[in-house]
Protein backbone atom coordinates (compact mmCIF):
# COMPACT_ATOMS: atom_id res chain seq x y z
CA UNK A 1 0.00 0.00 0.00
CA UNK A 2 1.27 3.37 -1.07
CA UNK A 3 1.91 6.22 1.51
CA UNK A 4 -0.65 8.79 0.10
CA UNK A 5 -0.53 10.89 3.41
CA UNK A 6 3.69 11.47 1.61
CA UNK A 7 2.01 13.24 -1.10
CA UNK A 8 0.53 15.89 1.10
CA UNK A 9 1.55 18.75 3.40
CA UNK A 10 3.55 21.81 3.00
CA UNK A 11 6.47 20.54 0.77
CA UNK A 12 3.82 19.01 -2.17
CA UNK A 13 1.62 22.60 -2.15
CA UNK A 14 5.18 24.63 -2.76
CA UNK A 15 6.11 22.01 -5.27
CA UNK A 16 2.97 22.38 -6.93
CA UNK A 17 2.51 26.10 -6.49
CA UNK A 18 6.09 26.76 -7.98
CA UNK A 19 5.33 23.98 -11.23
CA UNK A 20 2.19 25.56 -11.87
CA UNK A 21 3.82 29.22 -12.58
CA UNK A 22 6.39 27.51 -14.29
CA UNK A 23 4.14 26.28 -16.76
CA UNK A 24 2.09 29.05 -16.69
CA UNK A 25 4.29 31.29 -17.66
CA UNK A 26 4.45 33.47 -14.21
CA UNK A 27 7.50 32.22 -12.81
CA UNK A 28 11.15 31.32 -13.73
CA UNK A 29 12.10 27.71 -14.15
CA UNK A 30 13.51 26.46 -10.85
CA UNK A 31 17.26 25.93 -10.71
CA UNK A 32 17.85 24.61 -6.73
CA UNK A 33 14.45 22.09 -6.48
CA UNK A 34 16.10 18.93 -4.67
CA UNK A 35 13.82 15.90 -3.99
CA UNK A 36 13.46 15.56 -0.03
CA UNK A 37 14.21 11.35 0.52
CA UNK A 38 14.37 10.25 -2.76
CA UNK A 39 10.41 10.53 -3.17
CA UNK A 40 8.71 11.67 -5.72
CA UNK A 41 6.61 15.02 -5.56
CA UNK A 42 8.50 15.89 -2.10
CA UNK A 43 10.72 19.08 -3.00
CA UNK A 44 12.51 21.18 -0.91
CA UNK A 45 13.10 24.61 -2.29
CA UNK A 46 15.78 26.33 0.10
CA UNK A 47 14.99 30.12 -1.21
CA UNK A 48 11.22 29.81 -0.65
CA UNK A 49 11.38 27.99 2.67
CA UNK A 50 13.67 30.95 3.98
CA UNK A 51 11.21 33.40 2.02
CA UNK A 52 8.36 31.62 3.64
CA UNK A 53 10.16 31.57 7.39
CA UNK A 54 10.71 35.26 6.95
CA UNK A 55 7.01 35.73 5.74
CA UNK A 56 5.57 34.39 8.97
CA UNK A 57 7.83 35.81 11.65
CA UNK A 58 7.23 39.05 9.96
CA UNK A 59 3.27 38.85 9.93
CA UNK A 60 3.58 37.32 13.50
CA UNK A 61 5.14 40.55 14.67
CA UNK A 62 3.63 42.91 12.36
CA UNK A 63 -0.25 41.35 13.48
CA UNK A 64 0.57 41.54 17.34
CA UNK A 65 -2.82 39.96 18.50
CA UNK A 66 -4.69 37.30 17.20
CA UNK A 67 -7.89 39.64 16.68
CA UNK A 68 -5.53 41.51 13.43
CA UNK A 69 -4.40 37.93 12.12
CA UNK A 70 -8.20 36.85 12.42
CA UNK A 71 -9.20 39.78 10.77
CA UNK A 72 -6.87 39.23 7.57
CA UNK A 73 -7.13 35.34 7.95
CA UNK A 74 -10.64 35.57 7.50
CA UNK A 75 -10.87 38.10 4.14
CA UNK A 76 -8.02 35.88 2.53
CA UNK A 77 -10.47 32.89 2.95
CA UNK A 78 -13.43 34.63 1.61
CA UNK A 79 -11.33 36.24 -1.31
CA UNK A 80 -10.16 32.69 -2.12
CA UNK A 81 -14.15 31.25 -1.79
CA UNK A 82 -14.87 33.71 -4.18
CA UNK A 83 -12.53 33.40 -6.72
CA UNK A 84 -12.66 29.36 -6.97
CA UNK A 85 -17.11 29.72 -7.41
CA UNK A 86 -16.03 32.72 -10.19
CA UNK A 87 -13.51 30.16 -11.36
CA UNK A 88 -15.54 27.04 -11.68
CA UNK A 89 -18.35 28.82 -13.26
CA UNK A 90 -16.02 29.58 -16.69
CA UNK A 91 -14.66 25.73 -16.33
CA UNK A 92 -18.71 24.62 -16.16
CA UNK A 93 -19.07 26.92 -18.81
CA UNK A 94 -15.86 26.45 -21.14
CA UNK A 95 -14.90 22.68 -20.26
CA UNK A 96 -18.42 21.12 -19.84
CA UNK A 97 -20.66 22.73 -21.84
CA UNK A 98 -22.72 23.79 -19.12
CA UNK A 99 -25.71 26.29 -20.20
CA UNK A 100 -25.48 29.69 -18.72
CA UNK A 101 -28.79 28.59 -16.95
CA UNK A 102 -27.55 25.36 -15.53
CA UNK A 103 -23.91 26.88 -14.46
CA UNK A 104 -24.97 30.07 -13.22
CA UNK A 105 -27.59 28.46 -10.81
CA UNK A 106 -25.40 26.16 -9.31
CA UNK A 107 -22.70 28.89 -8.76
CA UNK A 108 -24.68 31.69 -8.79
CA UNK A 109 -26.39 30.33 -5.18
CA UNK A 110 -22.45 30.10 -3.95
CA UNK A 111 -21.48 33.18 -5.22
CA UNK A 112 -24.35 35.07 -3.25
CA UNK A 113 -23.59 33.21 -0.07
CA UNK A 114 -19.44 34.24 -0.97
CA UNK A 115 -20.30 37.63 -1.58
CA UNK A 116 -22.21 38.35 1.88
CA UNK A 117 -18.69 36.35 3.64
CA UNK A 118 -16.65 38.33 1.26
CA UNK A 119 -18.71 41.63 1.99
CA UNK A 120 -18.54 41.20 5.98
CA UNK A 121 -14.60 40.24 5.81
CA UNK A 122 -14.01 43.26 3.84
CA UNK A 123 -15.24 45.98 7.06
CA UNK A 124 -12.10 44.74 8.69
CA UNK A 125 -9.46 46.06 6.27
CA UNK A 126 -8.12 48.68 8.35
CA UNK A 127 -8.03 45.79 11.06
CA UNK A 128 -5.01 43.45 9.66
CA UNK A 129 -7.34 42.50 6.32
CA UNK A 130 -5.77 44.69 3.84
CA UNK A 131 -2.07 42.23 4.08
CA UNK A 132 -3.79 39.60 2.54
CA UNK A 133 -5.01 42.11 -0.50
CA UNK A 134 -1.47 43.75 -0.52
CA UNK A 135 0.20 40.42 -0.93
CA UNK A 136 -2.52 39.17 -3.55
CA UNK A 137 -2.11 42.18 -5.77
CA UNK A 138 1.89 42.45 -5.29
CA UNK A 139 1.70 38.64 -6.04
CA UNK A 140 -0.56 39.63 -9.53
CA UNK A 141 2.16 42.30 -10.37
CA UNK A 142 5.21 40.10 -10.12
CA UNK A 143 3.31 37.09 -12.59
CA UNK A 144 1.69 39.52 -14.80
CA UNK A 145 4.77 41.23 -15.03
CA UNK A 146 6.77 38.15 -15.44
CA UNK A 147 4.23 36.67 -18.06
CA UNK A 148 5.04 40.33 -20.18
CA UNK A 149 8.57 40.07 -19.64
CA UNK A 150 8.65 36.36 -20.72
CA UNK A 151 6.58 37.18 -24.02
CA UNK A 152 9.34 39.31 -25.20
CA UNK A 153 11.89 37.71 -23.96
CA UNK A 154 13.25 33.97 -24.72
CA UNK A 155 12.97 31.83 -22.30
CA UNK A 156 15.59 28.90 -20.16
CA UNK A 157 14.20 25.84 -20.38
CA UNK A 158 13.73 24.38 -16.61
CA UNK A 159 16.03 22.17 -15.86
CA UNK A 160 14.31 18.25 -15.48
CA UNK A 161 16.85 16.57 -13.13
CA UNK A 162 16.37 19.42 -10.36
CA UNK A 163 13.10 20.56 -11.18
CA UNK A 164 11.14 17.28 -12.13
CA UNK A 165 7.45 17.82 -12.95
CA UNK A 166 4.26 17.37 -11.95
CA UNK A 167 3.95 13.75 -13.88
CA UNK A 168 6.64 12.78 -12.35
CA UNK A 169 5.27 12.27 -8.72
CA UNK A 170 2.05 10.62 -9.69
CA UNK A 171 4.19 7.30 -10.86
Amino acid sequence: MRNHHRLSGPHLRRFSLTQQGIALGCSHACSSCTRVGGTAGRSYIPALNRALWLGCVLLVLGFQTSTNLAAAYGFAVSGVMLVTTAAMYVIARRSWDWSRLRAGALFGFFLVVEIGFFCAASLKLLHGAYVPLLLALLLFATMTTWRWVGARWPRATPDRESCPTIASWRR
